[in-house]
């Protein structure tokens, strides 16, 4: 419900609806996957525009997920295509846990979380990848001939490559998108923006106003989760912080001791532990 001059609402009335009204044009039968109704998973929303995504039929070998948007003058649902040609160098692969990220030729884009802004939108796969589309180079995260920003149009998504592992990102777990501007958070707890914004420090990089490829924002670890505005941007921050990774060998006394202590640390008492730890390094010296 609400305003529709621009399609928004995904019903051909334009002067807008003040009742909640289902979206019938994406449960339709044109919209039917197979003998399985379309069951929508994941919704967002912007100025101009809204996205779903849709569940994959289970009847199948594969279950791979839909994207469907509309709005910008259009009220009737549109599915978005992903590419499946993945330009990345060697054909790299890398793993998460029992996932593997397929960097070949040929992949199988499986979206599972989505975010719409004003002129772009952005959405995050099964296997941690990102791709954007809409207008305007510095909000997609990918490069363009120019210097400075120049309006440029992707009408359908295209990979984050400086998101990659190999290119310094990492496996994306959530994404939010804004005006002109996209964050991103990694599974290490890593938070990575890219965009333009009217004030300094917006996007987390001291005096930068138009980034136009992912870069991470210092002293952010342990992000869980991420919300962007127009000029604001709010983290979930986990309260416990990551085991330290095991080695192989046999592990030093003081390693021993460093993952003793690291069960009992959280967000409340870090900061005492940290000034009993320094005082007791300073004792030692000067002993």
């Amino acid at each position: 419900w609400g305003d529709n001059t621009s399609g928004q609402l995904g019903v051909p009335r334009r002067s807008g609806i003040q009742k909640v009204q289902r979206v019938e044009a994406l449960w339709g039968s044109s919209t039917m996957q197979g003998n399985h109704p379309k069951i929508a998973i994941a919704v967002a929303a912007a100025e101009q525009s809204t996205a779903v995504i849709t569940a994959g039929s289970t009847g199948g070998l594969t279950h791979v997920n839909s994207v469907y948007e509309w709005g910008h003058g259009n009220h009737v649902p549109i599915r978005v295509h992903f590419e499946t040609a993945c330009n990345v160098e060697n054909g790299k692969s890398a793993n998460k846990g029992n996932i593997s990220l397929v960097t070949s030729s040929k992949r199988v884009v499986n979206p599972v979380a989505i975010a719409c802004a004003r002129y772009h939108n952005a959405a995050l796969t099964s296997d941690g990848m990102v791709y954007t589309w809409g207008f305007h180079a510095e909000t997609l995260g990918r490069s363009n001939n120019n210097k400075s920003p120049k309006q440029q149009q992707r009408r359908n998504p295209q990979l984050v490559t400086g998101l990659l592992p190999e290119n310094g990102g990492g496996f994306a777990v959530a994404i939010a998108a804004s005006d002109q501007r996209t964050a991103v958070v990694c599974d290490n707890g890593t938070l990575f923006t890219w965009g333009t914004t009217d004030g300094k420090n917006v996007l987390g990089h001291e005096g930068v106003r138009w980034q136009h490829l992912p870069r991470q924002v210092p002293e952010v670890y342990r992000a869980v989760n991420v919300a962007v505005a127009k000029e604001h941007t709010v983290l979930l921050i986990g309260a416990s912080f990551p085991p330290i990774p095991k080695t192989e060998g046999t592990s030093s006394l003081e390693l021993i001791a460093a993952r003793s202590a690291a069960r009992h640390v959280d967000l409340f008492n870090v900061i005492p532990i940290l000034i009993t730890a320094e005082r007791t390094e300073v004792c030692r010296e000067q002993g």
